[in-house]
Order: C-alpha cells, then structure tokens, then sequence
C-alpha cells in the first residue's frame, strides 16, 4: 500500500508499480485544460512486439477521482496495468476539475466561471479533446475506449450528441455504466438524489462551485481516518458500502483509506451532482435542467431534452454487477435495449459484485478484466 500519500502524485504511483508515464496537457474546445497521463512501457510486453503495437485505448475515471485511482490496486489488479502487460497504448484521462486538471485558458479555478459545468460538457468537450489529442500523437484512425461510471455517462454524452466521434471508437467498455438510474439501489441516493436535482437547494449547502474542497490535508485526515489502526475504519468502510453496494469479502478493504484520499483531493462541481440527481428524479437520461424558462432559452423548450442512446452506433460492451447500487438491473436492460450496436452485456459472476468492485475487488482481474482484455483481442 502506498505510504506517505505517494498515490496522489500519479507519477510516484505509476513508478513504484514500475509503470513509467508521459505526461500530455489538452486544450478544449471551451477553454480548460486537461492532464493526460500515457504509460510508455511494460516489462511484460515484448520488445519485439512494439513494431505490431496495438491501438490506444483511453481509460477514463469516475465521479469524484482521478486517473489515479486506477492505479490504488496491485499491477495484476489494476486495469491500466493489464492493459500495458498486453502491449496496449495506455491513456489515463483526467476530466475538468480534478486535481490533474484545474487550469483554464482565461477563468482561474477559484471563480465561478470555471466551475460552471457537469458532465454534459466533459462529454461534448473534454473527451473530443483527449480522442483528438491521442489519434494525433499515434497517428491511428480510432482507438479503444474503457470507462467506469462517470465514464461511461460522459461517452454516452459524447457518442450522442456528437455522433462523428463514435467512427473514432474501435470498441468501447462500459465498466458498471451509468446513464439511466432512476432505480437506483442505494437507499441514501434514493432519498437525497432528488433533493440533490434541485440546483437552488444544493447551492445553498455546497455553493455553486467545489463539491469537494481538495486539499492535501483533508486527504491525510481521510487517510488517517479510515485506515485499519483506526477505530472509525468501519465506519468509513459501512458508510461506503452504503452508497455502492455492500461486499465484505471480495472488496480490497485495505484500499478504502487510499480511495477516501484520492477522492478528496481529486475534486469535483456542485452540477455534477446536481445533473445525476436529477436524471435519478427524472427516470430518464436527459441534458441540464435549468428550469421551465431558462430550459426555453437553452433549448428551446420547456424540459430538457434526452440524450438519443440511437445515434451511438460505436461498439458498446456492458459489464454489470448484481449487487451495484448505483445502477440496477432494471436499468441496465432499459441502456442496453437503447444501444444499436451493443456487442455483449457481461453480468459479473459473483453475486456482490458492487459499484467499486470494478476497480477494487480483489480478483477483479479474474472476474472482469480478463473478460475486457478477451473482448478487445477481437479487433486485433
């Protein structure tokens, strides 16, 4: 386990797993920009190999982390890793207002005007800019896609509303996918994901800028918390499982006071929450809703308008688990019957797999990845 908080620099992390990185910055459309981490290299992939490498894949994180929370896990459990030992190019993105990506071209990162965005806008512009930006460096037509969570909303977002981009996806892998979650488990979300969907509401609680303040102190008081020496280590653990679904065998408990940390210090807007609180109130998977006038003049009607899942026409592979509470099987199946070229619905096979489990599970390897690394040798 990392020590010293070393897993917040991406670097430091990347290095004691013996993953080297390169370092890139993206400008976007809007203004922002966005750190893109790239591992140059793996042991495991042979040096004769690097003539026929394989094409980039683009690993995007969730809500409230960064690309570091890839690599919390061992090299064999972490996707990235994986993915690098197979001789894939490896981007790690970093979405508009974490840690690794708080500059922008005009708007410094404490006003107002910066953190005026949800995920609508990493989708339509912070992954055009990173697929643009990779496809640029390599020199491909077309790269593969791995999201988790807010990950895969943002392509959702992207493949739909700016639907050149999916003839730039060779396959795309939807890791716990998150789009329509109006049945959502968690018993917490389902009483404060409406609330949270009434943007006047949270404002006042949280303000209209930072959901999470990130600062490295906050980051070691988590650390310090949540670590297993410390007598509120169950609670960090219960009230985590409380919003993703409770597994206590197959979840990497020991991570819990690193994935506390990281996910202080990565960041993240108050309309984020606010845009999946109100697709939770909703049932649907729809734009920002700014309210009955101002929805006039954004969109020139009264509601706001649902994203059409029709115009993806990428490759798409589900994986679910049985027991996320953050996205239910009821809703899966409404995703997946929506997609027109959904390659396969991967349902884990153990029965609490959960939300986190995705990335730290301690054989999420066995039970996932090998199935995304099986699904990309297809279009080698």
């Amino acid at each position: 386990m990392a020590t010293e908080l070393e897993y917040i620099n991406m670097e430091s992390r990347a290095r004691l797993l013996g993953y080297p990185l390169e370092s890139y910055k993206v400008i976007t459309d809007d203004g922002y920009v966005l750190t893109l981490f790239r591992m140059v290299s793996s042991k495991k992939c042979n040096m004769s190999d690097i003539e026929i490498r394989k094409k980039p894949i683009l690993v995007q994180h969730g809500l409230l982390v960064s690309s570091t929370s890839w690599l919390l896990s061992e090299a064999n459990n972490s996707l990235p890793c994986l993915l690098a030992d197979a001789c894939y190019d490896v981007w790690l993105g970093n979405f508009r207002g974490t840690n690794y990506s708080r500059l922008h071209t005009k708007f410094g990162s404490n006003s107002r005007e910066f953190w005026d965005f949800s995920w609508h806008e990493m989708g339509i512009y912070d992954l055009p800019a990173m697929i643009d930006f990779i496809l640029k460096v390599t020199r491909f037509k077309s790269l593969h896609y791995v999201g988790h969570s807010q990950g895969t909303t943002t392509f959702f977002v992207m493949a739909s509303t700016r639907p050149k981009y999916n003839s730039k996806i060779t396959s795309m892998h939807a890791l716990a996918p998150v789009a329509y979650i109006g049945n959502l488990v968690s018993p917490i979300l389902r009483i404060l994901g409406p609330m949270v969907g009434q943007p006047s509401l949270i404002f006042e609680l949280l303000g209209d800028m930072l959901v999470v303040p990130s600062s490295r102190l906050l980051a070691l008081m988590g650390y310090e918390a949540c670590k297993k020496s410390s007598p509120l280590e169950s609670i960090c653990s219960n009230l985590m499982f409380l919003f993703v679904g409770y597994d206590t065998e197959n979840f990497n408990k020991t991570l819990i006071p690193d994935i506390i940390a990281t996910s202080v210090n990565a960041g993240a807007s108050a309309k984020q929450l606010i845009h999946y609180g109100q697709i939770i109130a909703s049932h649907k998977f729809r734009e920002y809703d700014h309210g009955t006038v101002r929805n006039l003049f954004h969109y020139a009607q009264s509601t706001a308008p649902e994203y059409n899942i029709s115009k993806i026409t990428a490759p798409v592979y589900i994986y679910f688990g049985n027991n996320d509470w953050l996205t239910s099987i009821e809703d899966i199946r409404r995703l997946a019957v929506r997609l027109p070229n959904l390659k396969s619905a991967y349902r884990v096979p153990y029965a609490r797999f959960n939300h986190l489990d995705f990335m730290f599970a301690e054989n999420v390897t066995e039970l996932v990845y090998n199935a995304v690394l099986k699904n990309l040798k297809r279009y080698e």
